[in-house]
């Protein structure tokens, strides 16, 4: 046995038995160092740079992910022939170190392809995971449906592919919950937080029928995207009907709000401010004040004129006027609607 072979057999047997759990292919890995490094003259500083790019080429193929003990062994071992290169000592352990590095690395791509080929829709679904930013809306969620993913690369690194395979069943039922509960994060937060106003101001209590009736709407969008996490455009639609819904109550339950903490004393001042909104609309519409008729029959007369009003015919183009027409329509309707709830709440305070 060469002199270079018996420098080197105690180093790799250290490695052998000081590191993790053994790998299937550990022992060639190691026998294949030791026959790389007793054949070549290469001086260690070659055998660093060499050892410095795999492991850059470990880094841009995701090996951590995809073959994580791989990866781990050949950054440990780096490391350590890093140390050893500084303080200017152990030669030939720098050579055994930085070249097992590279076979092992070389091992971590051979698994990633293994990876690729048995868990095909567990890998396809993670990158649905990650397109939808479930790793920064859920942290936590996320984290516990990687670990669970690793365990069965893992698998597939001490070569038990049917046993990956078999678990990656339940795997796949947890990345769609996920998926769902992101996708409910990302298109209903903004409603959820208005919603949480709306309890503030008392909604619950205040508007008891009205609320019901929120939380049947955000119900069913959650329902729907639930039964439909891919239909993109259709959740977007009920995401929106809910976030209409949510500012809906918080407007109303603010109202409601005022209303109950009326004074005798501020009961004028406010009934003249709800007259006084009604007029706005009576002055935009170019018509005579209505002041001497009933709030509700204001608001009918008006949703009369606003009608009137969009059939007109425009200079503008009749898209451009149909769009307008219909947009400023359903702004005074939201309107009269918000005042009739308030007359009736004042009404109610009066009595």
């Amino acid at each position: 046995m060469s002199s270079t072979i018996r420098s080197i057999m105690p180093i790799l047997i250290f490695i052998l038995f000081s590191g993790c759990a053994s790998l299937p292919d550990e022992k060639s890995l190691e026998k294949h160092a030791m026959s790389v490094i007793s054949s070549s003259n290469t001086n260690t500083s070659s055998y660093l740079q060499k050892a410095k790019l795999r492991i850059k080429k470990a880094n841009t193929e995701s090996l951590e992910f995809y073959a994580p003990s791989y990866f781990q062994r050949a950054k440990k071992d780096y490391q350590e022939a890093l140390k050893l290169y500084k303080n200017k000592e152990g030669s030939n352990e720098i050579k055994s170190l930085t070249q097992l590095t590279i076979e092992y690395v070389n091992s971590g791509l051979r698994n990633k392809k293994i990876v690729l080929d048995t868990l095909k829709a567990s890998i396809k679904h993670r990158k649905i995971l990650i397109a939808l930013k479930a790793k920064q809306h859920l942290p936590k969620e996320f984290k516990k449906v990687e670990s669970a993913h690793l365990e069965l690369i893992k698998l597939i690194e001490q070569r038990e592919l049917d046993e990956a395979l078999k678990e990656e069943t339940s795997l796949l039922k947890s990345m769609r919950q996920l998926e769902v509960k992101t996708i409910g994060f990302t298109h209903l937060s903004a409603a959820l937080r208005v919603l949480n106003k709306a309890k503030e101001m008392g909604a619950i209590q205040l508007l008891p029928k009205t609320y019901q009736q929120t939380i049947t709407t955000l119900e069913e969008t959650q329902q729907y995207i639930r039964q439909n996490p891919r239909e993109k455009s259709h959740i977007k639609k009920y995401a929106d009907k809910t976030l209409y819904a949510m500012q809906r109550l918080f407007v109303l339950s603010r109202h409601a709000k005022r209303l109950t903490q009326l004074k005798e004393d501020n009961i004028e001042t406010f009934t003249l401010n709800q007259e006084e909104q009604l007029k706005r609309i009576s002055q935009a519409l170019k018509r005579s004040d209505m002041l001497n008729i009933s709030f509700n029959d204001q608001s009918l007369a008006l949703t009369e004129a606003i009608k009137k009003t969009s059939k007109k015919p425009q200079k503008v183009s009749k898209k451009a006027s149909k769009a307008s027409s219909k947009k400023d329509m359903e702004k005074w309707k939201r309107k009269v609607v918000l005042l009739q709830a308030e007359v009736r709440r004042l009404r109610k305070a009066q009595n």
